[in-house]
């Protein structure tokens, strides 16, 4: 017999047959591929899919969901071509805020194919899903940005009782009970919901921008934010379960992310939350990117963000911020702590831990509060409880940027420690840390152009009724017990020496250092060059109203209303500061360097910009702490001294008093 004619219809019969009994009694995997890859195709393409048993039947679908044996049997090649021009599907539904947004004109669209194979004895191959892009110009549409394809049930976002993403019934239930006067960010629905019952599944497939290592994987998504929930386009959290297969993102979606402890840089993720810009959703979109990457080096947690571009079931989404998630996880990846051992309370709550945990909170926030911190020997004792520099950083911040969402009116914080101190590092020591999140009602949002000469340090500070409130606890029913927020544990310090100048230092330090004018201007810059191609899209898709009229004169008037209140923050900061404390004029303090070797020079614990000449003002109520540090193969020679006098200009580290202006060199042969 010829080999040919095993090919005769009989022996494949046979073979079907001989596969079925075998499969059967092995469970034969029945896997299935894409005979093109995912991604972005100038031309219609032609696409096969292809299980490895050949008897098996693959259906398919186009909608995001999850293919059965209900949906399309693939009988052969399916065309992709530009959907763009079908009818939106999931942007047109209203139900999604109490004001929804509605576009005009048809979004953009990818091809989403999702599939799954089914033997004749039963078994199942895992879904298979892909999405592509036909007749799109990515470096055009999408410069320099991830993109990202959600895939999931259409019933999980927008069914009326169980869909996450839109009002549904637990809105008509608010209704019911608050009745009609209100306003749309005080609208409740089943996008508030929270809770693990609010998690659906997803599909995630990654698009990074040079077009390499994409990956697809399987996770849960719930709703996230606050008010923001009530926006069209909401922020997602994206979890990584185990499952699923994975209890990570296996995958750097933010290069640059070095470890809180400085030992290499974060290359996986418990999970990430796609960010739709909070309050500052509807103008620049870069507020808290731009206040968290201009922290990143003080010492409190901050979050890594990159933006990207989502399409949800294959409809564009809109523009996002991908951001870091806090969390115990996050405290393991960037400190090296056993998630286990981590403690988090976020606004009046165990975030991470358990209940019972609260009570080591509490117990630092009573003392700190209740107890004189000028008795030194309290001071002490605070100090072993919680780290006065990560919150002198953090209220510094805070006051310098006017966030009106967070000091003064007790919002959006976040507090971390282990729940038992071990000796291994700096971070498992025991003591309660900051976390900065949510910064973007700030900087003359909302058209708050005033804020740049707002004093929002007396308040803080050296409101005397605000103080005997605190003391005398009538305040303790507002916070249930008493005032354990940052701005009560700040107020109550303030009354210690130590303290006071550390956080003046701060005050100073994040104005001159972190915050000064032109490295404001340039991460601006930077921000808005990759944020603002994609706003036009973005806006037209979401609105508002008011921004889709004219966007480029929106886009233009938000970016430079930003620039001008940090500009003019700066200038204004000294004096306001000065004022609410009754300090002393500010001096001029100038370092540079000079020599043939190299090297660095810190002011504090903050590393200077040495490529040109810094110069800041500082206060004479404290002295500064410069420290030169030479690079390999350069050593440090002295101090060169302008202006004033230093006791030991030999000494790589020296105390500087501030009595005027003066001028320091540091010098490396």
């Amino acid at each position: 017999m010829k080999l040919k004619d095993f090919r005769s219809p009989i022996y494949l019969v046979l073979g079907c047959a001989l596969l079925l009994a075998l499969g059967a009694a092995m469970s034969l995997d029945a896997g299935i591929t894409f005979s093109i890859a995912s991604g972005f195709y100038d031309d219609p393409i032609s696409l096969e899919i292809v299980s490895k048993i050949k008897c098996a039947k693959i259906y398919y679908t186009t909608d995001g969901s999850v293919p059965d044996e209900t949906d399309t049997l693939y009988e052969g090649a399916i065309t992709l071509t530009d959907v763009t021009d079908q009818p939106n599907r999931l942007s047109a539904v209203a139900d999604v805020a109490y004001e929804a947004y509605i576009p005009t004109e048809n979004v953009m669209k990818a091809n989403v194919i999702r599939a799954v194979a089914v033997t004749p004895w039963g078994s199942r191959s895992e879904v298979l899903s892909g999405t592509f892009f036909i007749g799109y110009d990515r470096e055009k549409t999408f410069p320099n940005v991830p993109v990202i394809s959600l895939m999931m049930e259409y019933d999980d976002l927008f069914d009326y009782e169980t869909g996450i993403y839109v009002k549904g019934k637990t809105f008509d239930e608010w209704l019911e009970q608050n009745g009609p006067d209100f306003e749309g960010w005080m609208v409740k629905g089943n996008f508030s919901n929270s809770g693990p019952e609010w998690e659906r599944p997803v599909t995630v497939e990654y698009f990074p921008w040079d077009g390499d290592d994409a990956f697809v994987q399987d996770m849960d998504v719930r709703i996230k934010g606050a008010a923001s929930r009530t926006n069209p386009q909401k922020s997602m959290r994206l979890i990584a379960r185990e499952n699923y297969g994975s209890g990570t993102i296996e995958y750097p979606l933010f290069p640059e992310n070095e470890r809180l402890d400085g030992k290499g840089y974060i290359q996986e993720y418990a999970s990430v939350t796609l960010r739709n810009g909070g309050n500052d959703a509807e103008y620049t979109r870069i507020r808290d990117p731009l206040i968290q990457k201009l922290a990143s080096g003080m010492r409190i947690a901050t979050q890594a963000t990159a933006p990207c571009v989502v399409f949800l079931n294959g409809e564009y989404w809109g523009q996002y911020t991908m951001t870091e998630n806090y969390g115990a996880s996050f405290i393991e990846n960037n400190c090296g702590i056993d998630s286990e051992n981590v403690i988090s309370v976020k606004n009046y709550e165990i975030a991470d831990g358990k209940e019972e945990d609260m009570a080591a909170f509490n117990k630092m926030a009573e003392f700190i509060v209740k107890e004189d911190m000028t008795v030194e020997a309290n001071y002490e004792r605070a100090a072993d409880m919680l780290d006065m520099e990560s919150l002198a950083d953090y209220c510094a911040i805070q006051l310098y940027v006017v966030n009106r969402d967070c000091l003064l009116e007790g919002k959006n914080w976040r507090m971390w420690s282990v729940r038992i101190p071990g000796t291994d590092g700096v971070y498992d020591d025991g003591k309660w840390r900051m976390m900065l999140f949510d910064t973007e009602y700030s900087s003359a949002l909302y058209w708050k152009t005033e804020d740049y000469e707002y004093d929002n340090v007396s308040p803080a500070l050296v409101d005397e009724q605000v103080k005997e409130l605190l003391k005398s606890g009538e305040m303790d029913e507002i916070y249930e017990g008493y005032c354990n927020d940052p701005w009560c544990l700040m107020s109550s310090l303030w009354e210690n020496d130590n303290f006071r100048r550390e956080l003046l230092l701060s005050l100073c330090d994040v104005r001159n250092i972190y915050f000064e004018k032109d490295r404001v201007d340039a991460y601006i810059n930077a921000l808005r060059e990759t944020y603002e191609p994609l706003l036009e899209d973005h806006f037209k898709r979401f609105g508002p109203e008011f921004a889709v009229a004219d966007i480029d004169s929106h886009i233009s008037a938000q970016y430079g209303m930003l620039e001008d209140f940090f500009q003019k923050r700066y200038d204004a900061f000294p004096g306001i500061v000065q004022n609410a404390l009754d300090l002393s004029d500010p001096v001029s303090v100038t370092v540079r360097t000079s020599g043939a070797g190299k090297g660095a020079v810190m002011l504090g614990h903050s590393v200077l910009d040495v490529s040109k000449d810094f110069t800041g003002l500082y206060f004479p109520e404290c002295t500064v702490t410069l420290t030169a540090q030479p690079d390999e193969g350069s050593t440090f020679a002295g101090w060169e001294c302008s202006g004033g006098a230093i006791e030991n200009p030999a000494a790589p580290s020296i105390e500087v008093p501030l009595e005027c202006d003066i001028e320091l060199t540091a010098i490396f042969e």
